[in-house]
């Protein structure tokens, strides 16, 4: 069984849900990529970050997906996440963010957090800017 099925077949609300907002934020293709595989020893994790991030966290109602995004970029930028980071930027492009928008965040939290990670992080978030203009 994949990890993917795993999920989609969960008994629980809060795991469906979580899905259901991982695809819409960060696409179908990026959440088949990560989640088609066979499902391991500590996957649980998987059912976790599905079920209580993106099924509970992501649908409180005081931020909506947008600035959800926005923070979310900026904690990548300034935790080296680059890996998520460029999953992040195309969500928050999904989400309403402007490419304008994200760098300027990218460019605030070189100035809060050092020049190294927001050099970092302005070069993951153009890579993911191009990829994702190529595709359009």
């Amino acid at each position: 069984m994949s990890v993917l099925s795993d999920l989609e077949s969960s008994d629980d609300p809060a795991v469906r849900q979580g899905l259901a907002t991982r695809r819409s934020v960060l696409g179908e293709a990026y959440v088949a990529r990560t989640l088609e595989r066979p499902a391991e020893p500590g996957d649980d994790q998987q059912h976790l970050l599905t079920g209580q991030v993106w099924g509970t966290l992501w649908n409180r109602e005081a931020l909506d997906r947008r600035s959800r995004s926005l923070v979310t970029i900026a904690l990548l930028v300034a935790g080296g996440h680059g890996d998520e980071l460029e999953a992040h930027v195309l969500g928050g492009l999904r989400n309403g963010l402007t490419p304008e928008e994200i760098t300027e965040v990218v460019i605030h939290c070189g100035a809060y957090c050092g020049a190294p990670v927001g050099l970092t992080g302005m070069r993951r978030v153009k890579a993911a800017l191009a990829r994702e203009a190529a595709t359009a």
